[in-house]
């Protein structure tokens, strides 16, 4: 999920630092609104019950996690990409801990950690094919800008559009990698 960070500093690319860090926020408090439910649909959908609300500590919760989680992926970038989805990979399961477990965002990362570590290989390689299918995509878009194939308004449309459907999916597989992890294997219901 940390993987889209790329995506949302070339949406935000031109716009004054000051309201760069407000879009940022803006999305970091409007993710955990969003992804609390998805996560609960998953459950709900593989037979497994869920009835948490969305309230303010499971808010609290997601949005410290999303701060630390994009400020650790978003160095690792700055360490020539790879070392960023590595970590990206290993904190990929933090959330559903703090949705479907309960737990706190300290042990949700110690936990996800944990669990990723047998199968890190297999997931990074996941992780940079979606990652490379999203960059590819940006950069046709890019492109798009610069020749002006697209109106500006229409291509970032398309820009957030893609990015929230690449974040539906690694929510999906990652939804799949814990359900397998956690040995509560999903039945279509």
């Amino acid at each position: 999920m940390y993987i889209f960070i790329g995506s949302m500093i070339l949406i935000t690319y031109e716009l004054p630092d000051s309201y760069r860090a407000f879009y940022l926020l803006g999305f970091a408090s409007i993710y955990p609104i969003v992804i609390a439910p998805l996560v609960g649909y998953l459950s709900r959908a593989t037979g497994t019950p869920f009835d948490r609300p969305v309230n303010a500590a499971l808010w609290h919760q997601l949005f410290v996690l999303f701060l630390i989680s994009q400020t650790i992926t978003t160095l690792g970038y700055f360490l020539l990409i790879i070392p960023g989805i590595y970590l990206s990979v290993r904190l990929s399961l933090s959330e559903f801990y703090i949705i479907l477990n309960n737990s706190n965002w300290i042990n949700a990362i110690k936990k996800s950690w944990q669990t990723t570590e047998p199968i890190q290989w297999p997931l990074m390689a996941s992780a940079g094919l979606l990652m490379t299918l999203g960059l590819f995509a940006d950069i046709q878009l890019l492109e798009c800008r610069n020749t002006s194939c697209l109106t500006p308004w229409l291509i970032e449309a398309l820009n957030t559009s893609l990015s929230a459907v690449l974040m539906i999916t690694l929510t999906v597989f990652y939804f799949r990698i814990y359900s397998l992890t956690e040995q509560k294997e999903p039945t279509l219901g």
